[in-house]
């Protein structure tokens, strides 16, 4: 977890730096959700989200932590939209059936 954490620190440095960064806000995201700071990676991902909007391993991954978060309803939007925007994506598919 200690490499996670030197992670976490150093892309909130560079989304410091870089405000809007894209590579950065989605592993900083990443990382958040990792290590259990759930809440944290939630906002990061809507971060990323909003500055490409069409990133269906954005909208996957939401949708994985509102699942943890149990906001539901949430995690099935994300996922719907990481479909719309590439209605292949398997794991997409699959967790839409893991809220209900």
């Amino acid at each position: 977890m200690e490499e996670y954490d030197k992670a976490i620190e150093a892309y909130k440095q560079s989304v410091e730096i870089n405000i809007g960064h894209e590579g950065s806000l989605y592993e900083l995201a990443f990382c958040l959700d990792v290590v259990g700071q759930l809440e944290g990676s939630l906002s990061y991902y809507k971060k990323f989200i909003d500055e490409d909007p069409y990133s269906a391993a954005a909208w996957y991954n939401l949708g994985i932590v509102c699942n943890k978060l149990e906001k539901y309803a949430e995690a099935i939007e994300a996922y719907e939209y990481a479909i719309a925007i590439d209605e292949t994506f398997a794991s997409a598919h699959f967790n839409m059936g893991i809220p209900i």
